[in-house]
């Protein structure tokens, strides 16, 4: 058989090695960008929906002090809803990028992501005054 008779399926010998382990790269590679999207979307959800708008106890002072306003854990929430968006942003683009040579920093890239969301979700809770709940 010479290499003129052998089927061409748009693949070459070069991207698919015997043991597929491309395609495993690959799967881990998309299965890393879900979670991530989960994880993500799960901390600006908690933001907004929980954290943002929580009672919170103010001193009793008038006026009131300007970090203790509904305004002011608003900005908090925008700020980290912004640090999570850059931060799936980098892991997604790792993901389907470096993440196919070294498979350390998927893991890496989702842990980090998830401090993120954790850290963040505090940080909204705690920018005024004391979270009721």
């Amino acid at each position: 058989m010479t290499p003129d008779d052998e089927p061409s399926n748009g693949v070459s010998s070069d991207d698919v090695d015997s043991d597929g382990v491309a395609s495993q790269r690959r799967a881990l590679s998309w299965i890393t960008v879900v979670l991530a999207t989960l994880i993500a979307g799960a901390a600006v959800a908690a933001i907004w929906a929980d954290a943002v708008p929580r009672a919170m106890v103010c001193p009793a002072v008038y006026p009131g002090p300007d970090w203790c306003t509904p305004g002011a854990r608003q900005r908090s929430g925008v700020t980290w809803t912004a640090a999570m968006v850059a931060v799936w942003a980098l892991v997604v683009a790792v993901a389907l990028t470096l993440g196919r040579l070294a498979r350390w920093l998927l893991g890496a890239g989702v842990v980090v992501l998830a401090v993120v969301g954790i850290v963040g979700y505090r940080a909204v809770m705690g920018s005024t005054g004391y979270a009721i709940g």
